[in-house]
């Protein structure tokens, strides 16, 4: 019987198969999936007879019509449908492309119908389909599926950068939007290390039990560096989550409560996994190490304070303060810095 997570991957498969820009830049595997499924799979196979051949054909001819129909739905003023169809450079092309193909099949259709091949020959067309299919894995896997990544991750950078400003302002005390916005979104987490992140583990416990035991102390996130295998934390608060507390102190601003609380929070995390981690590693379904656990807390806006330079002097002060033990980098830092590096690559 079919596991429930196959069945979840075979549906998210036929998703992507249906339409790639579904795909996200981590589904490398379901993308390989689907784009050999749109080459190697129509209503009835790719073979030699002439029924098949004939489904194939008006496959092809629904799947121009509907592509065609696609762009007639956009349009507002339906007597434009003639401009359209004459000089949008996509769907010319994927029209002439169709009509190719019907072209050949029409074309092997009477072949077959005029000359009845033998067996030989049958068995040469299934060898050339199988090489073929062969082939196109191949260029799948080398060529089309690095340039579909790329493309996908760029599309991801632009939504990143249209959502921001929104998200930093509805979104501000949503914590459980950020938390799924990252995990989302793992390269945004993976400028905090530097690095390739092998796991992007949310809700990791730390304490006695198993890597997802109940009732016990949690991060956010537990990153993994992707050759040391070593193992970073992650608290996510919230852009609206307040960096200082509202008046001075003998004359400066400390860090808020809330603040505060969180780092002893995200150290406690650590000395617990540390002293846990034999009998979680024992344990875990995943190789880790804790060789220097790094912990890092995101939170709050640094617009918030930045036009008040005694806030901006205290935050920076005590943040480095504490930068040996717990990195506390704002939403608007992580994004610029992760926007800037994309920008740049």
């Amino acid at each position: 019987m079919i596991s429930e997570e196959r069945m979840a991957e075979v549906m998210r498969i036929m998703e992507i198969s249906g339409d790639l820009r579904k795909a996200s830049v981590n589904d490398d595997a379901l993308i390989f999936a689907a784009i050999n499924d749109i080459l190697t799979h129509t209503p009835a196979g790719l073979t030699y007879s002439i029924e098949h051949l004939s489904e194939l054909r008006e496959f092809i001819d629904e799947v121009m019509g509907r592509r065609i129909d696609e762009e007639v739905d956009k349009l507002s003023d339906v007597s434009k449908i003639n401009e359209c169809l004459n000089n949008n450079a996509s769907l010319v092309r994927d029209v002439s492309v169709g009509r190719v193909a019907i072209k050949s099949i029409s074309e092997l259709i009477e072949y077959i119908e005029a000359h009845e091949p033998d067996c030989d020959a049958k068995e040469f067309v299934d060898l050339v389909t199988e090489v073929m299919s062969n082939i196109n894995d191949f260029y799948i896997s080398t060529r089309i599926l690095p340039m579909l990544q790329r493309g996908i991750y760029s599309t991801g950078i632009s939504k990143l950068i249209e959502s921001r400003d929104h998200d930093f302002l509805e979104k501000r005390d949503d914590e459980s939007f950020w938390q799924h916005k990252f995990e989302s979104n793992k390269k945004i987490l993976e400028h905090l290390l530097g690095s390739n992140i092998d796991l992007c583990c949310g809700e990791f416990s730390v304490g006695s039990t198993d890597t997802s035991g109940k009732g016990n102390r949690r991060t956010d996130f537990a990153l993994l560096h992707s050759l040391s295998r070593n193992i970073s934390l992650v608290e996510i608060k919230t852009p609206g989550t307040i960096l200082l507390s509202k008046k001075k102190y003998r004359g400066t601003f400390g860090l808020s409560n809330d603040l505060s609380g969180t780092i002893a929070q995200v150290l406690i995390q650590k000395s617990e996994l540390m002293k846990n981690y034999y009998s979680k590693r024992h344990n875990s379904s995943f190789d880790f190490e804790v060789f220097a656990p790094r912990c890092y807390i995101i939170c709050g806006l640094l617009s918030d304070i930045s036009d008040d330079k005694d806030k901006l002097r205290a935050f920076e002060i005590h943040r480095d303060v504490v930068s040996s033990h717990v990195k506390i980098i704002t939403f608007d830092e992580l994004y610029h810095g992760f926007l800037d590096f994309n920008r740049s690559n």
